[in-house]
């Protein structure tokens, strides 16, 4: 016997494609249909959020000129940069160095868009990248970062209280959203 239907099954709570091939820049189009844009927004800039789903350990000065620096003691890694561009809850651009690879840097930007029913869009862009193996290489890198951290924001908590253990260092100053 067939199970009965209960109406349309609800959106999944994460969708992720590559949007452009340009070997140049990786270009990322993520849906969360169950994520306002601000909630988005806040889980790239409030640290409390951030290192729930990217980095153990979030440093930001969340100003335009303003530097960040995350890291993953356990492996050694630090990435660092500089805000270049922040709308409140429309979009983040940074500069992007591992510490470990002092000469390849890039840049993230970051745009969130509402969706038309609900939820938010959000697109990654990175790059450039060299048109070599190297390039090729890190490219690739990134693109499996990305693929592995982005579904987290979808699977991460809200702004309630977290009792987690990780160090966290608050922003100087806020870009808007919901930072308190």
């Amino acid at each position: 016997m067939l199970p009965k239907e209960r109406g349309p099954s609800p959106a999944p709570a994460f969708k992720l494609a590559v949007v452009s091939p340009e070997p140049s820049f990786l270009l990322l189009r993520a849906d969360y249909p169950r994520i306002r844009p601000v909630a988005v927004f806040d889980r790239w800039t409030r640290p409390e959020l951030l290192t729930r789903w990217w980095p153990p350990v979030a440093e930001l000065d969340l100003r335009v000129g303003g530097r960040y620096r995350f890291s993953w003691p356990e492996g050694g890694w630090e990435l660092e940069g500089e805000y270049l561009s922040l709308v409140p809850s429309t979009e983040i651009a940074f500069s992007w160095r591992w510490k470990h690879e002092p000469n390849l840097v890039c840049v993230v930007k970051v745009t969130i868009e509402p969706r038309e029913a609900r939820g938010a869009t959000l697109f990654v862009r990175q790059g450039p990248y060299a048109d070599s193996p190297q390039g090729v290489e890190q490219r690739q890198g990134h693109l499996d970062s990305w693929e592995f951290f982005l579904p987290r924001i979808a699977e991460s908590p809200g702004a309630s209280g977290s009792g987690d253990s990780r160090r966290i260092v608050s922003p100087t100053a806020s870009a808007g959203g919901t930072t308190p």
